[in-house]
């Protein structure tokens, strides 16, 4: 005789079965992602070197040394080239002949530019990372 599963306790083993399968595969996400950015490393390191003794060789002497990092921006850019200069002329034509304040069309621009609800308000926008 076999024994019937109670489909509750079948949910929570196709669920157990398929988190399983999403954990190995992130995991083998991770290592394969990992050793692309260690042999990225490498070939920076590898140029960095090259350059470094490529600066020795001047006559000028400088040390590469005491040559500073530049910090790199890690974040993409939030718009496209030209987006932001777009929706600020859209919005001001929007209140054309009028002027307007910028406190008038910041929330404006905010709701078109980055596709916020019109239910938030300014103060609401002030603590959300846009």
């Amino acid at each position: 005789m076999t024994v019937r599963i109670p489909p509750s306790l079948k949910w929570m083993i196709t669920k157990r079965a398929r988190l399983l399968g999403e954990i190995a595969a992130g995991e083998k996400l991770l290592r394969e992602f990992v050793e692309l950015k260690e042999k990225h490393l490498q070939v920076m390191r590898h140029d960095l070197n090259i350059i470094d003794s490529t600066i020795r060789m001047h006559e000028i002497p400088i040390d590469p040394e005491r040559i500073h990092p530049i910090r790199v921006q890690v974040r993409g850019r939030r718009f496209k080239y030209g987006d932001m200069s777009r929706s600020i002329l859209n919005c001001l034509m929007k209140f054309h002949p009028d002027p307007v304040a910028t406190t008038g069309a910041c929330p404006n621009f905010c709701v078109n530019g980055f596709r916020l609800k019109q239910s938030d308000t300014l103060a609401e926008l002030n603590g959300k990372p846009v």
